[in-house]
């Protein structure tokens, strides 16, 4: 069983790579301008955003994961689908990773985190619009 020091270095651990993690993905998409639909890049981007969620998941930061798993969802439909990334769709991730960010900030010195309902939605919402792949 962890003790309450060991907890928090885990938890300081994961807020440290998810943070990685955010700045790896966001270089991604910006690589992605260059390369619309890219495989690599989208394997890429969906796995390291993956990792954030699995994080959420651990430490139960229900409004993380709701989050997460919603950008997700739009990254797995843009990866299936390859249309280029528009700017609606780029504004939309940015702020998702901002409130993810935000998230992990109240997170770190122990305040609840907002739910972010009405970004999930949209972002929910985006990846339900996104067209299927032309064969």
């Amino acid at each position: 069983m962890m003790d309450v020091h060991d907890s928090h270095a885990v938890l300081s651990a994961f807020l440290g790579e998810a943070r990685e993690r955010l700045a790896a993905v966001d270089r991604k998409l910006d690589a992605l301008q260059s390369r619309p639909g890219n495989q690599v890049l989208w394997n890429a981007i969906c796995r390291d955003f993956h990792g954030v969620t699995r994080g959420a998941a651990f430490f139960d930061v229900t409004a993380l994961l709701e989050l997460c798993q919603s950008v997700e969802m739009l990254f797995e439909e843009l990866r299936e689908s390859e249309p280029a990334l528009s700017a609606q769709l780029r504004e939309l991730i940015v702020a998702a990773m901002r409130a993810v960010l935000a998230i992990l900030e109240d997170v770190a010195h122990d305040r609840p985190p907002a739910a972010q309902g009405t970004l999930v939605a949209q972002l929910r919402e985006a990846a339900a619009g996104v067209p299927a792949r032309r064969s």
